[in-house]
């Protein structure tokens, strides 16, 4: 993975939006094996322990990207002014 890159995609976003985002990326994975799971029948008999999951790829990464968004950012000078106005030093 491109981590430069990535970091350059998610510039400005809040911990919690890339929190999201990696849960997002992180499903992905999961449902690959859901998938084959509806549609292989020997992995339908297979014991739990046995069905092995792919790890989170670029491509899940770059997937998720298309569907999280950053929280919009709410009138950032709004909230300094009340700081200014009302906040505690």
């Amino acid at each position: 993975m491109d981590y430069e890159h990535l970091a350059q995609q998610i510039n400005g976003w809040s911990g919690s939006d890339i929190r999201t985002l990696c849960k997002e990326a992180a499903m992905h994975p999961l449902r690959r094996v859901l998938a084959r799971l509806e549609t292989d029948e020997e992995l339908q008999k297979a014991q739990p322990d046995q069905i092995k999951m792919d790890p989170v790829t670029t491509d899940d990464v770059q997937k998720a990207l298309h569907t999280v968004r950053p929280a919009p950012q709410a009138a950032p000078q709004r909230y300094a002014e009340w700081m200014q106005h009302f906040g505690s030093y």
